[in-house]
């Protein structure tokens, strides 16, 4: 009972990353490995009967090494879980940091107390200014994170770090894919969610931008949404004024109302408005 104890208590422990939860995975198999071995040993009279056990104790690793290395090469922005990153902001790109926009703000007023010609130090202040908002913007990445047909299409799909929509029908009549983003802004403060979407000639389906925080639908809580569209042939961009009043939390939902055609959407963004 000890035993079954530990290794519960150790399987908790792993599953909170994709690395432990491949540990996990390999100490379960082995785990199964030598119960067979040890219980039913005596029962493999021939070779015939011990053989594909001893093939797999010997293949089984070499294949999990061969994974291993793969994901290390390929994936390796993957095998970490967001409260292993200092900030969890960070598991989703390359995030805004508080501390930026106070230390421009400081080399402002050193630049206005500086004696340089006046011309050029409002062009210097100006550029300041710009990389201050740019600090302040926190890019989504379309990856696996996001949860796909959250309403059971198959609508979307993901191909090349884009959102691709097609398909006449779905289940509860339209259908889409979200993301939950956990103590990524900051209560009180008003952001605008972006992203941009175009559609293929012809296109009859449409697009919707939609979000919300993560509090008790039957309670108090932040949803706006923008209107239902055809985005343009050209691209355009989806925006929406978000204000965290409830939680830090928010839920980014990209919507689709079936019909003919193909939209793609891209550039997910959350931008953090002037007060």
């Amino acid at each position: 009972m000890s035993n079954i104890n530990d290794f519960m208590k150790n399987a908790k422990g792993l599953s909170k990353n994709p690395l432990g939860i491949i540990a996990l995975f390999i100490s379960m198999i082995y785990g199964f490995a030598c119960l067979v071995l040890g219980v039913s040993l005596n029962n493999l009279n021939t070779l015939c009967e011990r053989l594909p056990l001893i093939w797999f104790i010997i293949i089984f690793p070499l294949f999990m090494l061969g994974t291993f290395i793969f994901l290390v090469v390929k994936h390796h922005e993957k095998l970490y879980a967001p409260s292993e990153y200092r900030y969890e902001r960070n598991f989703f790109g390359s995030p805004s940091n508080k501390e930026v926009p106070s230390d421009l703000d400081n080399l402002i007023v050193y630049v206005e107390s500086t004696e340089i010609d006046t011309i050029q130090k409002k062009e210097i202040i100006e550029e300041i200014k710009k990389v201050k908002e740019k600090s302040k913007t926190i890019p989504i990445p379309i990856n696996n994170l996001w949860n796909l047909n959250h309403w059971g299409s198959n609508c979307a799909s993901i191909i090349d770090n884009k959102m691709v929509f097609t398909g006449t029908s779905a289940p509860e009549g339209k259908d889409g894919s979200h993301i939950n983003l956990f103590n990524i802004l900051e209560n009180g403060k008003t952001y605008e969610i972006s992203c941009f979407a175009k559609s293929d000639i012809g296109t009859e389906a449409k697009f919707q931008l939609w979000c919300h925080d993560q509090k008790d639908p039957n309670s108090s809580r932040t949803t706006v949404a923008t209107d239902y569209k055809i985005p343009s042939y050209n691209g355009e961009k989806f925006s929406l004024n978000f204000k965290a009043e409830y939680n830090n939390d928010i839920r980014i939902h990209l919507q689709y109302l079936p019909g003919k055609g193909r939209i793609e959407v891209r550039d997910v963004r959350i931008s953090e408005l002037k007060a």
